[in-house]
């Protein structure tokens, strides 16, 4: 039987989904952000689903790219353990 936590957010879905938000708030597409930080349009799917996996020096270079706001990194980062 899966283990099942009730009660308890996913953090890393919630940073994913917010990733991918900021992308499409900004009318940009995946694919040209995903070969700015260096990823193939896979890698950059995969970073959505399991942000956790991503490097800080990927995720600094997203931050430049994308101006993801720096309380929602703060919130993910240091917030949410």
């Amino acid at each position: 039987m899966p283990r099942v936590n009730l009660g308890k957010p996913n953090h890393e879905a919630i940073f994913g989904a917010r990733l991918k938000a900021i992308i499409f708030e900004k009318r940009m597409e995946c694919r040209a952000v995903a070969n700015a930080v260096g990823f193939t349009p896979r890698t950059m799917s995969n970073r959505f689903n399991e942000p956790e996996l991503m490097t800080l020096k990927e995720l600094k270079k997203f931050i430049k790219i994308t101006g993801l706001p720096q309380e929602v990194v703060i919130q993910y980062l240091y917030e949410n353990q």
